[in-house]
């Protein structure tokens, strides 16, 4: 069975669910210690205004938070295999390009590897990391390094409509693409 690429706007799309989705699972970590912090409940998703090894367990815990995030449907259900939940709304799923089912080493090199790390400019997790970043190196090496990765990001953007399986740098890391899913 020949597996179709998916749309660039179907990605788009299934990427701003995800995005806003596992921004809140960063935001819920940073609240949690802003809230251990003061000793009260606090809606303050701002990590500079933490200690600074507050900012930083935030900040771990958050990226764990936003992995589970990527990972609990397919840990939940095998028939969600390679999707988040912005991918089953879209009916796209990631599969590998040696045509076998993504596994968590596969999962984490995308995700955590991939888009955190390496085009981290449209990724709330890694802005956050940015800011913890800012606390202990100058800031002004943090903002060429955003400026280097809005290159690598826009890079990524350009392969996903040059590259014939529209693989992105994350995807190519991770050896995936991204496909239409049988599933509607």
């Amino acid at each position: 069975m020949k597996k179709i690429a998916a749309s660039p706007i179907k990605r788009l799309i299934a990427y701003f669910i995800d995005w806003y989705l596992s921004a809140l699972c960063m935001s819920f970590s940073i609240c949690l210690f802003a809230s251990i912090n003061q000793r009260t409940l606090t809606i303050d998703p701002t990590v500079s205004n933490l200690p600074f090894l507050y900012a930083l367990t935030s900040v771990i815990l958050g990226i764990i938070l936003v992995y589970i995030y990527y990972m609990m449907p397919q840990w939940i259900n095998p028939k969600y295999m390679g999707q988040s939940l912005g991918k089953i709304v879209m009916h796209i799923r990631i599969v590998r390009v040696d045509g076998k089912e993504v596994n968590s080493l596969t999962m984490f090199l995308r995700t955590i590897v991939g888009i955190i790390l390496v085009e981290e400019t449209f990724n709330n997790a890694s802005f956050v990391l940015h800011s913890v970043l800012g606390m202990v190196i100058d800031n002004q090496l943090i903002v060429y390094l955003y400026y280097a990765f809005c290159i690598v990001s826009l890079f990524s953007i350009i392969m996903l409509f040059k590259d014939p399986l529209g693989q992105m740098i994350h995807d190519k890391i991770a050896g995936t693409f991204v496909i239409e899913s049988k599933e509607k």
